[in-house]
């Protein structure tokens, strides 16, 4: 309430509340506008910044930063060190490749199967980045058994009009194994090294003939009806119908001597590496007894029997030159080594 000059009272109605407030929040709407413009013309968007890493794959596919890894690599990371340790793979293809399809020795054109398998195993360990040691073990075996029809003697006997057969085999064997313990030492300081050692060796190998026969010898059938396998049975006096049962084609031998190698190894990774190996040894060697057994029809007792007759006694003798070079191939992966 305000007084006039008159001294009249007058009376002045109060802002509502609802315009105060719209009044209120326009202007701090009008007021505050400009600056937010102003603000948002001169501070220009934010933007994340390129972050460098030290990851290569972050700018780089997969493949490609493989590559650049492995060309960091220097040429001494490949290479084996003191107190790795590896697992060889060797395949001896070429000088055996004859004697698998051929069991005459005269078509085996190079290398000793009982020194160079076709097949081994390797054990390595490295005691020195350039000196390391070496166990080889290798195996040999070989089967082939061939059969023949022979009539069948019962059944002929039980009807003449038979035509009933029975089967005769005869099972070729040829078993060996060779063990090794040798020391290398390796030349060269790049990816392809050259590698020299030696050691000794130890190996045996046998081949033996077993026959079967469909009919029995008896004193019912004292001339069974067979197939003679070999030119030449085992005759003996007041015998009949004599047959081999088994026979040694040559005498079980054992060997023991020196061995020397020679070769070369290229290292694709720092945990695999491609070989190839040439090698001489010096043995000395000592055979077992030859004999064979048989079986036949003793005229007098009437009664089947069998024996067993020797045909060569034991033998020794001495190895080296160039019938007992071979040559190898191997892969070699490595272990526990502090490489990238």
């Amino acid at each position: 309430m305000k007084t006039h000059s008159s001294g009249k009272k007058c009376t002045v109605a109060a802002p509502s509340f609802k315009l105060c407030a719209v009044l209120l929040i326009s202007s701090l709407f009008f007021c505050s506008f400009p600056l937010s413009a102003q603000e948002d013309a001169e501070t220009p968007p934010t933007q994340t910044p390129a972050v460098q890493t030290e990851q290569a794959g972050d700018y780089m596919t997969k493949k490609e930063w493989r590559r650049a890894w492995r060309a960091s690599w220097k040429p001494e990371d490949y290479l084996p060190q003191a107190g790795s340790w590896g697992f060889t793979l060797n395949a001896n293809p070429f000088l055996n490749l004859a004697y698998i399809f051929n069991f005459d020795d005269d078509y085996f054109i190079g290398g000793q199967a009982y020194l160079q398998p076709l097949l081994s195993i390797a054990g390595k360990y490295m005691i020195t980045d350039e000196i390391g040691v070496r166990v080889n073990i290798g195996w040999l075996y070989r089967f082939r058994s061939e059969g023949t029809y022979s009539r069948d003697d019962m059944a002929y006997r039980a009807d003449r009009q038979s035509i009933a057969q029975v089967v005769d085999r005869r099972n070729f064997h040829n078993a060996g194994a060779s063990f090794s313990a040798a020391a290398e030492y390796r030349i060269g300081k790049r990816r392809v090294q050259g590698v020299v050692g030696g050691g000794l060796i130890y190996a045996f190998d046998y081949t033996s003939l077993r026959y079967s026969y469909g009919n029995a010898i008896s004193s019912e059938n004292p001339s069974p009806s067979f197939t003679a396998f070999e030119y030449e049975g085992p005759a003996r006096e007041g015998f009949s119908s004599t047959r081999y049962l088994k026979k040694f084609y040559e005498s079980p031998t054992h060997y023991f001597g020196l061995m020397g190698f020679i070769g070369v190894e290229w290292f694709i990774s720092p945990w695999f590496s491609l070989g190839a190996e040439i090698n001489v040894a010096a043995v000395y060697n000592w055979s077992q007894k030859l004999y064979y057994e048989a079986e036949g029809f003793n005229d007098r007792t009437k009664q089947r029997e069998t024996w067993r007759k020797e045909v060569a006694p034991r033998s020794h003798g001495f190895d080296f030159g160039v019938g007992n070079i071979g040559a190898n191939f191997n892969l070699t992966f490595y272990f526990n080594r502090d490489k990238k």
